[in-house]
């Protein structure tokens, strides 16, 4: 896959402010894999993007190079780092990374209240690259930070004995997603500013992701008369040691309903309140997701109101993970908690 590489002023500055003095930790040349890493390229962002890949360019028709979000992709090292080779601070990390600073306001997270910054987990290789041209960091080898690196002994007690496994760390000790819902393509394509319908949070997705149940969220965006989603595995910082109950997958709303009538209403407009209202807990994604999850879209009128436009998605997009099988939704649907 082609990558978009920055060139001219940026990566000027990248070689002036002097990269190879930040270090590095895979014994490759800095400067050389910085140039493709997914910080300097944006390239997780193209991947989703493309028509290519079934994304929302399929509907919009402009070239990602002409969105003004790709400006947010800078090689640049004082992104990061206030001086050469320093740690860079979480403040830093949450300039760009804003859905992790959401998490931090509306979850506590046990390695947050331990005191820890971004790069006690997250690594230079993670930050610089390694010299591959990954199309997302949910390519095998882009991100390196497991739960295992610090917790190499797992506690012995019937939920890790029965589900470790083929279940993920994330969907049990996360408390759940920041979603960012609704997003209204025109006013980023015109206006270069952002407009969501609203956060959602206290819901968590279930996708199969390198051999176990992992957590997931998703991104949904609007375009005239288009309506889009795209599913993905994702690890929020919303980390508790206390685990989710059975029943909170077990007996969760989203199963009731699915096991019902074989439908679940993620996102629902509220005619009375002119307000879209949204499920909570944790939410499967069924082999069928196309048909059975239903989400409502709005747009923005004249006036600036959100008003409902349309029962959808029109297209979806998952190119990373796979759907829940009918036989691990049956599980969720028989087994008692």
């Amino acid at each position: 896959m082609k990558v978009n590489r920055l060139v001219g002023l940026g990566l000027a500055a990248v070689l002036a402010f002097g990269i190879a003095a930040c270090g590095d930790d895979d014994g490759g040349t800095v400067e050389d894999d910085f140039l493709v890493s997914l910080h300097a390229t944006g390239q997780g962002k193209i991947t989703f993007y493309a028509a290519e890949n079934g994304g929302f360019e399929q509907y919009t028709s402009v070239p990602y190079n002409d969105l003004a979000c790709k400006s947010c992709h800078q090689p640049l090292c004082e992104n990061c780092h206030e001086v050469e080779g320093d740690v860079p601070a979480t403040e830093k990390c949450m300039a760009c990374h804003g859905r992790q600073g959401a998490e931090a306001t509306h979850y506590s997270d046990v390695h947050r209240t331990a005191g820890m910054e971004c790069m006690d987990c997250h690594s230079s290789h993670e930050m610089h690259g390694d010299g591959t041209q990954y199309t997302s960091l949910l390519d095998a080898g882009a991100m390196d930070t497991e739960c295992e690196d610090c917790h190499t002994t797992l506690a012995s007690n019937t939920y890790h004995n029965q589900h470790s496994a083929n279940i993920d760390c994330s969907a049990c000790h996360m408390q759940g997603v920041v979603t960012c819902n609704n997003c209204h393509f025109e006013s980023q394509i015109v206006d270069d500013v952002k407009k969501a319908y609203g956060q959602f949070k206290d819901w968590m997705f279930l996708i199969n992701f390198e051999g176990k149940v992992h957590a997931a969220n998703y991104q949904s965006v609007m375009y005239e008369d288009a309506s889009f989603l795209a599913f993905a595995p994702f690890y929020a910082h919303s980390v508790s040691k206390n685990a989710v109950t059975c029943s909170s997958c077990h007996n969760s709303q989203a199963v009731q309903a699915y096991d019902a009538d074989g439908e679940i209403q993620v996102v629902e407009w509220n005619a009375g309140t002119s307000a879209l209202e949204y499920m909570t807990g944790i939410i499967p994604i069924p082999p069928d997701y196309e048909t059975s999850m239903l989400f409502d879209f709005v747009d923005l009128n004249g006036a600036g109101d959100w008003i409902f436009m349309e029962a959808g998605p029109d297209d979806w997009q998952m190119p990373f993970g796979t759907p829940l099988t009918t036989a691990q939704m049956n599980d969720l649907i028989n087994i008692t908690p």
